[in-house]
């Protein structure tokens, strides 16, 4: 039987295709310049809307305060970034997410105590009413709801480009016409690129949801089982996934579908019925380390990350590319599925002195105890010059 080669991507794939990078995305995040908070629960790119007497929308002014204050209140308490490390929207929605869920008692933190006492009195003003200028008193698990969803919604307006071509994924497309080998793929991308992509190359390919029915097409993991087409998991969620409630009277109704029209929020079914968003919540995309960790156990993403388990078990090399090695979930399977004998891993890198130093504790162990047989090597390139036949035989021999 031939080999099976599973390839692991991350943001430098996308990145070279036109994506903006993570520090893009936290720059507008944090300035909140160009977004705006719509009529539904979510927020769009636009000028703010003024209210009957005139007085700009208040959401995003008050959600990017409240994001640069929490950025502060983080830099201050922890030494990483002390070091020049700089804050990105996937950690402060992370703590936000948390800090939310804690105030609510949805997922209890006793170690988040002081830093609800830390923030809450450098909120206090956003919270408050103004006349003229503010006409709605917030309460405090509020702002915090508001900023998980606008930090969604930013992510996902600025991931809605259209690439400017498959550079990045160009190795990724020839390693999939290659006959000699069985391949799977994971990525930890939002965005839609490596989808793009396939449909460009015409190569056969699943995300897990089944044929168009109007316009959505439903969550169905049992596609990733079947026959002559590349299983794509997708572990961090996408930009064009929401849950849908169909019956909006029946809890049970809710289903996970992909979104093709350009209004999520006035979506058909084959019927012709309309599809609501569950709660108006943004699409499916999942944060920084803790909340990805619990995530995973969660809606869809358990379904994926089941999934993407089996397809490693019997993977005999794994390709990594853009991937920082941050996830720790991930990063846990991956260094376990090393642990049997005669499987490689080839981790490709634009800097291996840079990506060396910045790299998790548990992949220097691996590496130390790996890279002298060859089971673990680095490959310095550039996604977007990288060649399938350049690591082949690394990864096959």
């Amino acid at each position: 039987m031939s080999k099976k080669v599973m390839f692991v991507l991350g943001a430098g794939a996308s990145i070279p295709c036109g994506m903006p990078t993570t520090k893009q995305i936290s720059k507008c995040v944090f300035s909140g310049d160009g977004y705006m908070k719509g009529s539904v629960d979510a927020y769009y790119q636009g000028e703010p809307t003024v209210d009957h007497m005139g007085r700009p929308n208040e959401h995003v002014p008050r959600v990017s305060e409240a994001a640069r204050i929490i950025r502060d209140v983080i830099v201050a308490c922890n030494s990483c970034y002390k070091r020049g490390r700089e804050l990105t929207y996937e950690s402060l929605f992370d703590v936000a997410q948390q800090a939310r869920d804690d105030y609510q008692f949805v997922n209890d933190n006793s170690a988040l105590s002081p830093f609800h006492c830390l923030l809450q009195p450098k909120v206090k003003d956003i919270l408050a009413h103004r006349n003229g200028l503010r006409n709605e008193k917030w309460k405090y698990d509020k702002l915090l709801t508001e900023l998980c969803t606008y930090i969604q919604c930013v992510v996902w307006h600025e991931l809605e480009i259209l690439p400017s071509g498959f550079d990045g994924y160009n190795f990724l497309l020839e390693a999939v016409k290659d006959d000699s080998i069985r391949k799977c793929v994971g990525t930890l991308n939002h965005d839609t690129v490596l989808e793009a992509a396939f449909e460009d190359s015409k190569l056969p390919f699943t995300v897990g949801f089944g044929p168009r029915s109007g316009d959505l097409s439903f969550w169905n993991p049992e596609l990733f089982n079947e026959e002559g087409v590349t299983p794509v998991f997708k572990l961090h969620g996408t930009i064009n996934c929401f849950r849908y409630q169909k019956d909006p009277q029946k809890q049970s109704s809710v289903l996970t579908a992909i979104c093709h029209s350009n209004d999520p929020w006035h979506a058909r079914d084959s019927c012709g019925h309309m599809c609501t968003p569950f709660r108006a919540s943004p699409p499916l995309v999942i944060g920084d380390i803790v909340t990805k960790e619990r995530q995973y156990r969660e809606d869809i993403f358990a379904d994926i990350f089941t999934e993407f388990n089996s397809c490693l078990r019997d993977t005999d090399a794994v390709v990594t590319v853009g991937y920082s090695w941050r996830d720790k979930a991930i990063n846990a399977e991956l260094l376990s599925w090393i642990e049997q004998s005669e499987r490689k891993l080839v981790i490709t890198v634009n800097d291996c002195d840079r990506f060396l130093r910045h790299c998790r504790f548990g992949l220097t162990i691996a590496l130390e105890k790996y890279e002298r047989d060859g089971r673990i090597s680095l490959h310095e390139c550039r996604a977007e010059e990288l060649k399938w036949a350049d690591i082949k035989e690394r990864v096959l021999n």
